[in-house]
């Protein structure tokens, strides 16, 4: 992949108790994840969230199961 094309890419939603998560894809080429329990004044410490065996993703995408 071109080093950095992503950058710009971040995935927001919110649930209905109101906190907000955030995903995006970091110079380690790895998706990562953040999540807001105060309408984004703090955000939890970021989590990698890929499963074993993945060594790159593109386009963070966060679906909300209804």
């Amino acid at each position: 992949m071109q080093q950095g094309w992503h950058s710009h890419e971040v995935a927001v939603a919110a649930d209905e108790a109101g906190n907000l998560f955030a995903s995006w894809i970091s110079i380690d080429d790895m998706p990562w994840m953040a999540y807001s329990r105060d309408q984004g004044d703090t955000w939890s410490e970021p989590m990698m969230v890929a499963p074993p065996g993945v060594n790159e993703t593109g386009f963070p995408t966060i679906f909300r199961r209804r």
